[in-house]
């Protein structure tokens, strides 16, 4: 639940006295610190959906990269190379708070590593999440929510430590 400002907000098509410069302690009511304005902002907007996830094809580097969220879990999206990526646009700005991903078979250990980058509004990509292990066998991972609450037009997935039997996402 997002907290407001201390004595709520004066919207400005509210003010009545325009002509009047306000002091210091009329405007102190309307001061939030940046986490409370964090908290505003989020509350505004849409978290992400699975339709989100899947408007459009995912890209990069990735061997068939569009597979990793077309919804089949049978299909592949997998690394050839240290650094190849993958990215998700949301098509705007929604919430993500936790991620979860598909095994392959075909991964026979643990020695691959991804890490997910958020894109924020100004399409800047930051550090979400480091050291993801891939799945050995078919089968979903645990939620993650290590990298707390963000908003963002798009993910990028991208391999960190690749290894020739552990870089494939159904």
């Amino acid at each position: 639940m997002p907290r407001y400002p201390k004595g709520g907000v004066t919207l400005h098509s509210e003010l009545t006295d325009v002509s009047t410069p306000h002091v210091l302690a009329d405007l102190e009511s309307a001061v939030c610190s940046e986490t409370e304005a964090l908290e505003l902002v989020l509350a505004t907007i849409w978290r992400a959906t699975l339709a989100d996830w899947e408007l459009n094809p995912a890209t990069g580097t990735f061997v068939t990269p569009e597979r990793l969220n077309d919804g089949e879990t049978g299909q592949v999206a997998s690394a050839a190379a240290l650094d190849d990526y993958c990215e998700v646009n949301f098509g705007k700005v929604v919430v993500i708070s936790r991620f979860r991903h598909f095994g392959r078979g075909e991964n026979t250990n643990t020695n691959g590593r991804f890490k997910l980058e958020y894109k924020d509004a100004d399409g800047v990509y930051h550090d979400w999440v480091s050291g993801i292990i891939p799945v050995i066998g078919t089968s979903w991972s645990e939620f993650d929510s290590s990298g707390g609450e963000v908003a963002c037009q798009g993910i990028k997935l991208t391999c960190t430590t690749f290894d020739a039997a552990s870089y494939r996402f159904g």
